[in-house]
């Protein structure tokens, strides 16, 4: 079910070489001296915002670590329980959805997006209501714990996201060339297309239909907000409070990101997402708001389907 779930990973390239993180469908995108331009100038913001961030003192665990001092409403054990417990929700309830999946018709494809989209619809349907008992039943230890909404959060996620995304850029953009490379030497198969199987099939229905736009609302939506619970507001909160450190529960917690979207992403894109995690962990950790984060995310996906189907 991972396969059909959330984060919209970097786009690979088509065989051409040298082509950039988000690229053009058809041609491989930006390619020789404009790729590797725009990855200059992506390294130099990432270096600006690390230094930055790192002269106001935003990266230090004592600008980081308020907010785990007000996650004990529950024990570490707690919290990784109630994130897998949700997690296996959402799961079992695709698989759910999945096995009544009638058979493909005679010349359809088994995989489709309007098959992916009948089995997320119920699945992340679940997995947000369950996230919502468990907030209604966890409400005051919750939102110590940073799990809040302020009116403007949105529009601030987005800027934040302007910051983190040079970073993101180019750890992505680097694993897509050096995945070029390897198939060069015929090491694995080239980089092609979409990094992510429901991108991929967006990408692939051609059309702005309704399945189209409900597939892309949940991905912009529900996904982020599921996946931000979860990741973050559970496991992360899990991993900083049995360590004591804000940055070891950032990076255990992107680790595990990562490796849950192994089958729904090539492994040239894992080290993009698990910079994006990265980021998403600091915001949180930083603003001690989930919302942002949150808006991060969907933000992230946002930009990914419009790269990928629109310009």
């Amino acid at each position: 079910m991972v396969s059909h779930g959330g984060w919209i990973g970097p786009r690979g390239p088509a065989p051409a070489p040298d082509s950039a993180f988000l690229g053009q469908q058809d041609t491989g995108g930006l390619s020789g001296a404009a790729g590797l331009g725009l990855l200059g100038f992506m390294a130099i913001g990432a270096l600006a915002a690390v230094l930055t961030m790192r002269s106001r003192g935003d990266l230090g665990a004592g600008a980081l670590r308020k907010r785990l001092d007000g996650a004990d409403g529950l024990s570490p054990v707690g919290w990784m329980a109630g994130g897998m417990a949700l997690w296996l929700v959402w799961q079992l309830s695709g698989a759910a959805a999945a096995q009544n999946l009638p058979a493909p018709l005679p010349g359809e494809p088994a995989q489709s997006l309007e098959r992916a989209t009948r089995v997320m619809l119920p699945a992340y349907a679940v997995g947000v209501g369950a996230a919502g008992l468990i907030f209604a039943a966890l409400r005051p230890r919750l939102v110590r714990a940073g799990f809040r909404i302020r009116p403007l959060d949105p529009l601030v996620g987005v800027g934040l996201l302007l910051v983190v995304y040079p970073f993101v850029y180019v750890v992505g953009d680097l694993s897509v060339r050096a995945a070029t490379a390897l198939a060069r030497a015929g090491w694995m198969a080239p980089p092609d297309g979409p990094a992510h199987e429901t991108l991929r099939m967006l990408v692939d229905e051609g059309t702005f239909s309704p399945v189209w736009w409900t597939t892309t609302l949940m991905v912009v939506f529900a996904a982020p907000l599921l996946e931000e619970v979860i990741h973050r507001g559970f496991l992360q909160t899990a991993f900083g409070r049995a360590t004591g450190r804000p940055w070891a529960g950032i990076v255990l917690s992107s680790v595990v990101f990562a490796l849950i979207h192994m089958g729904a992403a090539p492994v040239y894109a894992l080290p993009g997402l698990f910079a994006l995690s990265l980021g998403l962990g600091w915001a949180f950790e930083r603003t001690r708001r989930l919302a942002l984060p949150v808006a991060m995310h969907g933000a992230f996906n946002a930009l990914n389907i419009i790269a990928a189907t629109v310009v």
